[in-house]
């Protein structure tokens, strides 16, 4: 069994409103959590909201002390939402809700995405790629905007059997995404050890578990692996505490291409770039959300 909270507010959450969830998020060792709000396009549940957001725990944490926790933090947000809410879910279950709405889907010039079950439904062009997805506590289905942004551009930044570094691999969609693209090797490091299982997982159904290697624990701590391309999709309030430790990771004139940047970020995520010693030469945007292909100099 595992404990689901639901934050939901009956307008769209500000990003720093969001930012701060992540982070309690994370200081309270959540399982994951899913975007369900009616804005996403990417689900939808009797407890509507323009922000909603599906949280889980593990079952060995307290259900009231969460709920406690919870309705205290939310008190003191800069927005509070509008509900917070609790039900418990068997282990058992947790993909059932999925197969009702991820399907087989084209999400980026090239790329379709799809769940295994539905993967004989992608209409594959000459040209395109399958990236076969099982969804689980992890980031990275492909269907949120950064991660899309992050398909789109991947195409002309790969070199052909080259490494590539993927921090915050989340579910290994985009380290997949590379060996599809030619790279000979791929470093998908996650934070995260519940996401493992699942990101070996994408990578054995994918058939690429011998081109990726795959660290558990932070970017800070992995030591002196370096590539031309370093590849991180994770909001702003995350690249900015391993910021060094991910630009020390990319090659003498390599490129860090970086997603999950909103529109207000924009000018502050570029003047960060530009102290790390990068030039932004290209830019891509879907939506609120803006990638950067940035080259160090």
């Amino acid at each position: 069994m595992y404990h689901e909270l639901h934050f939901i507010w009956s307008h769209e959450a500000s990003e720093l409103t969001l930012e701060l969830l992540a982070d309690w998020l994370q200081e309270n060792q959540s399982l994951g959590w899913e975007d369900r709000g009616a804005a996403s396009g990417e689900r939808r549940t009797e407890m509507l909201g323009a922000t909603h957001w599906a949280v889980y725990f593990d079952e060995k944490q307290s259900a009231s002390e969460l709920m406690k926790d919870a309705q205290i933090f939310s008190a003191a947000l800069p927005h509070p939402p509008d509900q917070v809410n609790y039900q418990a879910i068997e282990e058992q279950d947790w993909t059932e809700p999925f197969k009702a709405y991820f399907h087989a889907k084209r999400v980026a010039p090239c790329w379709w995405v799809a769940p295994p079950w539905e993967q004989e439904r992608a209409e594959l062009r000459t040209g395109e790629h399958l990236l076969i997805i099982e969804p689980g506590m992890a980031f990275g289905t492909g269907l949120h905007e950064s991660t899309q942004l992050c398909l789109k551009m991947l195409p002309d930044c790969v070199a052909p059997a080259a490494r590539v570094i993927d921090i915050g691999a989340g579910s290994g969609i985009l380290s997949i995404a590379a060996v599809k693209l030619g790279a000979h090797q791929a470093v998908a490091i996650e934070i995260d050890p519940q996401a493992e299982e699942n990101l070996r997982l994408n990578l054995s159904l994918n058939a690429v578990t011998k081109n990726v290697c795959v660290y558990i624990g932070g970017a800070d701590q992995a030591g002196a692996v370096t590539a031309p391309l370093v590849v991180c999709n994770m909001l702003m309030s995350r690249f900015r505490p391993i910021a060094n430790a991910a630009s020390a990771m990319v090659e003498q004139n390599g490129a860090l291409l970086l997603s999950g940047c909103v529109e207000n970020e924009r000018d502050q995520t570029t003047r960060l770039l530009e102290e790390l010693g990068f030039i932004v030469e290209n830019t891509g945007q879907i939506n609120e959300w803006i990638g950067f292909y940035a080259r160090k100099a």
